[in-house]
């Protein structure tokens, strides 16, 4: 199926509609009206935004594949045996293999699909003449602008080269329009003036309101749990992200630099006694998250890929008690770690997270209604460790690292750090911040891609290469790939 036929097949027939609900995020779509109503009422349009929302949840994507499964896996997160019928082969990145290319056959629809869904919003948004309530049509509108670069930006990094190895290289459509054409094929650099083009504008119209709710919102429900909408501050986050990929150190460190700039007052860092609770334990750090997606299932899955079945089955998604210690570096001294200390747990023969396990948080308690069934997609401290890669000089880098580690509970880095020493200890510090969330392929992908890995049955060398996904073939009848 070729791409403007999935994405406008999925989403001509029905946009996903989150109706008769006490908290929108709690209950899957139901319903399908016609387009024509769907778009006739403000309550429509953020029927038809909430439904975009909730679609990230899928399996195919953020709810499993673009976040602790299929990405990390390829991200070496794990002890993937050799015999493993789903990850065995998506570990040593052989994307061509049957096996793992499902994955991103999955990825491309699902993702495509989502983007004709934004464009269809955003065609009947300029196109409507409604009355729409307060500051609303913009809101949408600049949400809506800014997922559209969010999901090619990912699609950017899985299925096209880095920049840095070729920001020239042919890379994937940047779709604009909900109308059955053939979008061209651009390159890499091409695809980032796109996406940050998109947020420019997206940044203007979200502005105006640049608050954050963490709790239901009874009275206009679409107010709700803002964290999970692509706001204002995502957006620098996001802004921040894309220019530290083109290697804009500058842009990315002044919109790193807003959002550190609000931290406290916004994204507050976790505390010991709730990354330790007994019960409704902080486990992603949720006042952190700039933006993240609502797993209605989120428990379910982390049973079923981290702790085993029922019976006390293996996981499928299991780390080794030496993985584990090395890469918290416990022998180095910081078994302090509360990352290290809270977030894992034995699980028969293995060790495996417990960040999704949701394991005594009280769900019914408005208190802690935020802390349940998230997996972050952009972290305040992602724009700590942009601006410690950004800063000027290395001592202003360390700056900036030292802060997440003092609020993980280690010791302080000395400021005489050196370039490379700096980027040494920001890899490290990465893999353990980010542990399942799909975030340990990007980095070496934008890394350059070159470096040994070791994987169950020995070492594999990687090239940049080796970090891009295989675009579906039916795609290559239709685009210039």
């Amino acid at each position: 199926m070729k791409l403007n036929k999935i994405i406008y097949t999925v989403t001509a027939i029905s946009l996903l509609i989150a109706t008769g609900c006490n908290k929108w995020l709690d209950v899957q779509p139901e319903t399908t009206i016609s387009e024509r109503d769907q778009f006739a009422t403000e309550s429509g349009f953020k029927d038809a935004m909430l439904g975009v929302y909730i679609k990230l949840s899928d399996a195919k994507t953020y709810g499993r594949n673009l976040t602790f499964g299929f990405l990390d896996v390829a991200g070496q997160c794990y002890n993937i045996n050799t015999s493993d019928a789903n990850y065995a082969q998506a570990v040593k990145l052989n994307f061509l293999d049957p096996s793992a290319r499902k994955y991103a056959d999955s990825i491309w629809q699902d993702m495509y699909a989502n983007i004709g869904n934004i464009n269809q919003i955003l065609t009947h948004l300029d196109s409507n003449n409604i009355r729409f309530s307060g500051r609303y049509k913009n809101q949408l509108k600049g949400e809506a602008l800014a997922m559209r670069a969010f999901l090619h930006f990912d699609l950017l990094r899985l299925f096209g080269m880095s920049p840095a190895a070729n920001a020239e290289a042919k890379a994937i459509p940047y779709v604009t329009l909900f109308k059955v054409k053939v979008f061209p094929v651009l390159t890499v650099n091409e695809v980032i003036e796109k996406c940050l083009a998109d947020l420019a504008i997206a940044e203007g119209l979200l502005a105006e309101d640049k608050s954050l709710v963490k709790n239901y919102d009874l009275a206009d429900p679409y107010k709700s749990f803002t964290r999970h909408h692509m706001n204002y501050w995502a957006v620098k986050g996001l802004q921040a992200r894309i220019n530290l990929y083109k290697g804009d150190k500058p842009a990315a460190l002044a919109a790193a630099l807003e959002v550190i700039n609000n931290q406290a007052a916004n994204f507050p860092f976790v505390t010991l006694s709730q990354a330790s609770a007994t019960y409704n334990r902080d486990y992603t750090y949720a006042n952190e998250h700039l933006f993240a997606v609502f797993i209605n299932n989120l428990q379910a899955l982390s049973e079923s890929h981290f702790l085993g079945n029922i019976q006390g089955g293996p996981a499928t998604l299991p780390l080794t008690e030496t993985h584990l210690k090395n890469l918290y570096e416990t022998a180095a001294g910081n078994s302090t770690d509360i990352r290290y200390n809270y977030l894992f747990s034995a699980t028969g023969s293995a060790w495996a997270t417990m960040k999704y396990s949701q394991f005594n948080i009280v769900s019914s308690s408005p208190e802690s209604d935020y802390l349940r069934k998230n997996i972050p997609l952009i972290r305040v401290s992602e724009m700590y460790y942009i601006a410690a890669e950004a800063a000027p000089t290395p001592e202003e880098g360390t700056t900036y690292l030292n802060i997440i580690r003092q609020a993980r509970g280690l010791t302080q880095l000395s400021l005489s750090q050196t370039a490379t020493t700096l980027d040494t200890e920001l890899r490290k510090e990465i893999k353990k911040e980010c542990y399942a969330e799909g975030q340990n392929f990007y980095y070496f992908k934008r890394k350059n891609g070159t470096r040994i890995i070791t994987i169950a049955n020995g070492n594999l060398a990687t090239t940049p290469a080796s970090y891009v996904l295989p675009i579906p073939e039916v795609e290559k009848e239709y685009g210039d790939y």
